[in-house]
């Protein structure tokens, strides 16, 4: 055991440095929560092991146990660096959303949206590697235990913020650019219409508030929101607000919420 730092990007180590410093003071100010953070976290040498095997526990079942599944993983990260800085952005994605006030370690242990997307990013891999069966069956296991229907062909960018996974669905043909939000009941779907390429493309820095459908092959363009229960069926202009059903544009996302400089 011990912890260490983990991957190669900055953020991966600065997100694991947190997480384990929390779980420690967590098991000093409470000792019943020790045996968690123990087994969760303080026994593993990296955010993308410990972040595997908190996701593998909870999809345990008699046809692919968690000590299986927690070897998949494992191997999956040591092929591709790219998951570990995945996860790490996923943790700061949620750490940082408006719908939440959470440290790392709570998302790492306890945020379902969060474990949903980890889910569906090994589903993904699986998927590209050719091994349909796993990917589905762990499609099939997103759904039943985090309540999140993303298909593993769709691609998802860095820093994804799912609020909670409950009653999302990600279709096939689904493209989602990085520091995308997407909150509970969220569809993002075919029209039943059209076939080949028939999901919606939301562009960088895109939020879907709860219950909203985008439905068909449309571009939801960069900094746009999509507000609560509202069905877009037309393409959404850059940095713009989407709301009604059908939904219309009513304004600028600028005026809500300006987007942060990037680096």
């Amino acid at each position: 055991g011990g912890a260490l730092a983990g991957g190669g990007d900055p953020d991966v180590a600065l997100v694991w440095g947190e997480v384990v410093e929390e779980a420690l003071e967590q098991a000093d100010h409470d000792p019943l929560v020790t045996p968690l953070v123990s087994a969760a976290v303080v026994s593993h040498r990296s955010l993308q092991d410990a972040v595997v095997c908190r996701v593998a526990t909870q999809l345990d079942s008699p046809f692919l146990r968690a000590t299986q599944l927690r070897n998949l993983g494992r191997s999956l990260c040591a092929e591709d660096e790219v998951l570990a800085s995945r996860f790490a952005g996923d943790v700061r994605a949620s750490t940082g959303s408006a719908d939440m006030n959470t440290s790392p370690l709570m998302v790492l242990l306890f945020h379902k949206g969060f474990h949903a997307v980890t889910t569906h990013r090994i589903a993904h891999r699986l998927y590209l590697q050719g091994r349909e069966e796993l990917a589905f069956y762990l499609q099939s296991r997103n759904s039943g235990v985090f309540g999140a229907d993303i298909h593993p062909a769709a691609e998802i960018g860095a820093r994804f913020h799912l609020a909670s996974g409950s009653g999302v669905v990600i279709g096939e043909t689904c493209r989602i650019g990085d520091d995308v939000s997407i909150g509970d009941t969220v569809t993002l779907g075919g029209t039943g219409k059209a076939v080949g390429d028939r999901h919606p493309k939301l562009s960088n820095g895109v939020h879907i508030e709860s219950g909203a459908a985008v439905l068909g092959n449309i571009v939801v363009g960069a900094h746009s929101r999509v507000t609560a229960r509202s069905v877009v069926l037309k393409e959404v202009p850059p940095s713009s607000v989407a709301s009604g059903v059908p939904a219309k544009i009513v304004g600028s996302s600028k005026d809500l919420n300006p987007p942060a400089e990037g680096p």
